[in-house]
Formats: C-alpha cells, structure tokens, sequence
C-alpha cells in the first residue's frame, strides 16, 4: 500500500507499508524523493534550488497555453538555448540540435516548456523556455535498476508541481524509467529513442535482462502515448518488444543545413585517407581500425592514411597502439575538432569508418550519414543501424574483425566503378536529411498533437 506524507511532517515523498518488513525498507529507497529545497541536506538528491523552479501556477484549462515538460539528455541544452534565443548558428555540431528543434516548436506552438538535462548547468529563462539542470546518476548493477526507477519518480513529480500536460522523455532510460514516470505522473508520455534495446541483428534479451524487459513491456504499451525513434531498428525492436500499434511509433531522420556541405568529387591521390569521428572509446572499435590498418601497411605500403577526429578516456591507448604497431606515419589523431574542421576532413577523406562494436546499442552514428552528405561512402559494422538508411551508400562489415575492415577498404580502392556507384548513392542521403516532414519537430510534434487529443 502507498501512502503520501501526512500534513506536518516534512516531505519524504511516497512511503510505502508492507506487510513483509524485508521489502519496506527496499521499496522506500527506489521512490524515496526529499522536497525541492535548497537546503544542504537535500541538495545532493534533487540539485534544483526552489528558487529555480518556476512558481506552480492553477492547473490550465483547454484554452491556456500548453505546459510541457522536456527531460533532455546529456547535451548542452542551455547553451542551444542561447544562441537559439540569440538567432546564432549552433557551430559546435553538424546536425540540427534535437533541443533547438523542440524550441522552435514551443515558440510556433507558445508552449510553457520546462527543459530538463540529465546533466549539470546553469539555470536558464529565455521567454517562455526554461533550462533547469535535473542530473541522472549513474549506478551499476541492481543499483542501475533502482536508480532508473527513481529518476523516473523524481520525473512524474516534477511533472505534478509544474501541472505539465505531457512529458517529452528524450533523456536515455531503461524501460522501468519510463514505466515510473508513467505510472506517477498520470500524464501523457511521449519517449524518444536514441539506442536500440538491443543490438543490431542480436536476438531479444534473456535471463534477468529480457525478464525485466519484456514485464515492463507489459505495462508501458498501456501508458506509453508515442514513441519517436531515430532509426528503423529502433522501431522494429519497440514493436516487437512493447507491442504498440504500428501507428504510434514514428521514425525520424536528423535534419542538416546544406548550405555550408556541398557534395564534391573524391580526390584521387595517395595515400588514401579513412576516416574515423566521434568518442573515443572501446566499444566504437578503434581498435580494430588500427589492426586493420597494420593488416593493410604490411600489405601495401603507404597507401591508406588513417584519420582519428574526437576525444575520450581511450584516446591514450588507441595511441599507443598504433606507435606499437609501427603505424605512427600511417595514422593522425587530431582529437577534439570543431564543425568547420570536420567537414574539411570528411572533404579529403575517401571513405569514413564507423566500426562498432556488438557491446554498444547504437540507435545510428551521424558519421557515415555526414560522409554521405559530402559524397563520401561509409564502411560500417553490421550493428549499427546507419547501414539501413545508408543503403548503397555504405559497406558492412563484421564487428570486432580488423580483416573484414581491411578487405572493404581495399576493395573500395581497388574496384573503381563499385566506389563511384556508393558515391552516387550518396545523393539519395542528402534528400532525407533535408525532408522536413520526417524531422525529429515535425516527428514530436505529430506525437503531441495525438497524444493530447486521445486523452
């Protein structure tokens, strides 16, 4: 049984009483949430200041403005915020930001939007928009479960003070998130997905994982309003999975501004150029680009130069392992690099290279889809739902396998009229992702307009 906290005692948020005392104590630490104080007792738990909130206002009637809570992710969202408000171009990534989207939305549609980022910032206003940092803490584990449930709960109690009308939920979750958002909030939910539940061309989950899985599914197809996903696997996997009508899970594409990336012709001179961008980290299968690469060297000598944009807490040894290698003259890793910078090496390259591994569910890599916009074909592992919307355009390859790597690469370079035929199947990517009517806004803003009229 629940029970809410009785008028003089101070705020613990929900208690539950059990007759079994080995459960009590369990179920209270998931949904135990303090009140939005700034004190420093609580500010650990919850770090919003109370001051930083707006003031709750009387539930709004149809013909008010639409009050909408959005749980962002782990992206800079107040600094989108501010050169969105300031009409400044966001340089700092390639693809229109999912944040900035959803702000031209609430300023076409004059929503209140409560912005929420998993991760720490400054608070901030710009008309009716406000950021408030609302972190995500990050367990392992049987910890992970209970933290996920929580920050759902903390998420359906927001929503309750706020008197939004419905929740985006962009921030990644476990579907037990989302079932406790749901289940607390009593509002309408709309989920985007940004990673598979699984990975790519892998069976379903079993044991603990696929028993929690599939039994939150049972309850979130009933709460869950729309579903928004950035990839067609995605898609396939929350229908099978969740069982929602076809209708209520949408896909989009990331949207880009072709102004500044025109498509050129691939340069013929050697050596030719890879390239590989994004975080530097174990499972995206540097590694296996560097054995690749030393496979390749042995094989043909100063032909293929390999390219590193980005950083991350593998960078050092990705490294080193090319100066073990012998391929110091063979590689450049240029670290972190800005749009500008980007696209010029994309430019030069002769084909990019997004290799992950099958320990990550990647829900699409942007990579290979801006290679294509500047007419260079992808090499891409088999898990990564990219190589769906690619087409043509990109080569598969297995995960974790140096020698699949080497030989794609070496048959792009070898066989002339197959590396011009996925240049000009590039051309078929640059149509999509400039296809307003399957943008993440148009996307969001069809699953809103649905899920408050089904209510």
């Amino acid at each position: 049984m629940i029970e809410e906290s009785r008028p003089g005692i101070p705020d613990r948020g929900v208690r539950f009483r059990s007759p079994n005392p080995n459960v009590r104590p369990f179920l209270n630490q998931i949904f135990s949430i303090r009140r939005f104080t700034a004190d420093n007792e609580t500010r650990h738990l919850l770090p919003i200041r109370e001051s930083h909130l707006p003031k709750a206002s009387p539930q709004p009637s149809a013909s008010t403005r639409k009050r909408i809570l959005f749980a962002a992710g782990s992206g800079d969202v107040a600094q989108t915020l501010e050169r969105w408000a300031s009409e400044q171009a966001d340089t700092r990534i390639m693809a229109q930001a999912y944040s900035a989207q959803i702000y031209t939305l609430a300023h076409q549609r004059n929503w209140r939007l409560f912005c929420f980022p998993n991760n720490p910032c400054q608070p901030l206003r710009r008309g009716q928009i406000s950021v408030l940092p609302f972190p995500k803490p990050t367990k392992q584990g049987l910890h992970f479960f209970v933290e996920e449930i929580r920050y759902g709960y903390k998420l359906a109690r927001l929503s309750k003070r706020l008197h939004v009308d419905l929740i985006i939920c962009a921030t990644g979750m476990h579907p037990l998130g989302y079932l406790a958002a749901s289940m607390f909030s009593g509002k309408p939910i709309v989920i985007s997905l940004h990673n598979t539940l699984w990975i790519r061309g892998q069976e379903a989950p079993k044991g603990l994982r696929g028993i929690i899985l599939r039994n939150s599914a049972r309850f979130l197809r009933k709460r869950i309003a729309r579903v928004v996903a950035v990839s067609d696997e995605i898609r396939n996997q929350v229908l099978q999975l969740w069982k929602l009508p076809p209708d209520r899970v949408a896909v989009h594409v990331p949207q880009y501004e072709l102004a500044s990336m025109p498509s050129s012709s691939p340069s013929n001179d050697l050596p030719r150029r890879i390239l590989f961008a994004g975080r530097v980290q174990t499972h995206k299968g540097i590694d296996d680009i560097l054995h690749a690469a030393k496979i390749l060297e042995d094989d043909q000598p100063n032909t293929y130069h390999w390219v590193f944009a980005g950083e991350g807490p593998a960078l050092a040894n990705h490294q080193a392992t090319a100066q073990d290698l012998g391929l110091d003259h063979a590689t450049t890793f240029l670290g972190q690099v800005d749009r500008a910078t980007l696209i010029q090496e994309i430019t030069k390259c002769f084909v990019t290279i997004t290799p992950t591994r099958a320990t990550f569910n990647e829900g699409l890599a942007k990579l290979p889809l801006e290679g294509a916009i500047l007419g260079r074909p992808a090499i891409v592992s088999t898990v990564v739902p990219a190589l769906d919307l690619l087409e043509d355009a990109a080569i598969g390859v297995r995960p974790s396998d140096p020698k699949d790597i080497a030989h794609a690469v070496q048959t792009l370079h070898e066989n002339t009229d197959l590396y011009l035929a996925k240049c000009n199947a590039c051309n078929r990517v640059r149509d999509l992702v400039t296809d307003e009517t399957i943008s993440f806004r148009t996307r969001i803003a069809q699953a809103v307009d649905a899920a408050i009229n089904n209510q």
